[in-house]
């Protein structure tokens, strides 16, 4: 996939995994079994194609499939763990892709608390699996008041816009410091615009 910020990417470079599990999700309901050609023909792409292949492995070595192996027949998956509609984020070992979990937990955090200072936020949003760190909650908070997600400050406290609030994912800050919403599919604030 690519490294580019994800507001330069294509359509298919951004959501190649999500679209991937969108299809294992309907073809593997209630146990039913799939192939590797059925994943393909469902989305069009050749069966062979390494991104389709890839994110098959990553999601058997993490649990979420299991998968037949017979001799000198194709693969035959089986969905074992349904997360629900968003991809699971895996490296190739299977493990937890941790980047940008603490976002995530901020961006659902804000909702239920609607005003918050860093600190407040930083403790609320921390969980056993993921502490969110009070630097992390500044930067945070500090961009989305920048786009227009909240206001306040730092001395007075934020407010969460709840008129802002555009989808379940969490926007992101782009190493241009630009904020991109990928609920809306687009950058909300460039950094190069404002102060």
């Amino acid at each position: 996939m690519s490294n580019k910020p994800v507001d330069l990417t294509s359509a298919g470079d951004k959501n190649d995994r999500q679209a991937v599990w969108e299809v294992i999700r309907a073809l593997g309901k209630n146990g039913t079994k799939f192939t590797l050609k059925d994943i393909g023909k469902k989305m069009q792409w050749a069966a062979q194609d390494n991104r389709l292949f890839t994110y098959l492995r990553c999601l058997e070595k993490g649990g979420y499939l299991e998968v037949v192996k017979k001799p000198y027949q194709e693969n035959i998956y089986t969905l074992l763990i349904d997360k629900g509609i968003d991809a699971p984020r895996l490296k190739y070992d299977g493990t937890k892709v941790t980047q940008g979990i603490g976002r995530e937990q901020m961006w659902r955090t804000m909702r239920i608390l609607k005003t918050f200072s860093a600190k407040d936020l930083s403790v609320s949003a921390s969980s056993d699996d993921h502490t969110v760190k009070l630097a992390e909650a500044k930067d945070y908070c500090h961009h989305l008041r920048k786009a227009g997600y909240l206001k306040g400050g730092p001395k007075e406290g934020y407010v969460f816009l709840v008129s802002r609030y555009t989808g379940p994912r969490p926007p992101k800050i782009q190493r241009t410091k630009s904020v991109f919403d990928p609920n809306l599919g687009k950058v909300v604030w460039p950094e190069a615009h404002h102060e």
